[in-house]
């Protein structure tokens, strides 16, 4: 994780850079180019990492999430940790595909599908709308109550009679 000095902002803005994909006990390069793009770091995951490598006795590298021999930990094992409490609480696990199809969604009803686009590494935005944005109708109402309000404006202001220019 490193810092990045934002000029716009004249603030350090905290991003992640990948540097190896790793799935169970593969390690390899990233898939494409893109994928070895920073990736942002908001606040409350901030926390969480500092609070990790923390309890980790604050290494200088290696990995983040790390299982035994110091060898990347396998999303499977994590959640062999955390599946047992869901359940217990009822809570359904939509799975990590359905936690990265959600933060798509999510940020494209925030910001837009460019950038849900560039957070999920795709090529084109096509396949981040096709593949990744889900309808979300809250959302949707809220997008049309909003184009209601200006469509409404618009139409006050075509009906309101402009005053007579002064004639001198």
């Amino acid at each position: 994780m490193e810092a990045v000095y934002d000029q716009d902002t004249q603030q350090f803005k905290w991003q992640l850079t990948p540097r190896y994909s790793a799935w169970r006990s593969h390690v390899t390069a990233p898939k494409t180019e893109g994928s070895v793009n920073p990736v942002p770091v908001i606040e409350p995951l901030l926390t969480i990492l500092r609070e990790l490598r923390e309890a980790e006795g604050n290494p200088q590298s290696g990995w983040i999430l790390r299982g035994p021999a110091n060898k990347p930990l396998s999303v499977d094992v994590l959640a062999r940790s955390f599946l047992p409490l869901l359940r217990e609480k009822g809570i359904a696990w939509p799975t990590y595909y359905g936690l990265r199809r959600g933060i798509g969604t999510r940020i494209t009803a925030l910001a837009n599908p460019l950038a849900a686009k560039g957070l999920l590494r795709h090529r084109n935005v096509a396949t981040t709308t096709a593949h990744y944005v889900k309808d979300a109708p809250k959302e949707t109402q809220a997008a049309m109550a909003a184009l209601e309000q200006q469509a409404l404006r618009l139409i006050a202001k075509r009906e309101k009679p402009e005053a007579e220019p002064l004639v001198s």
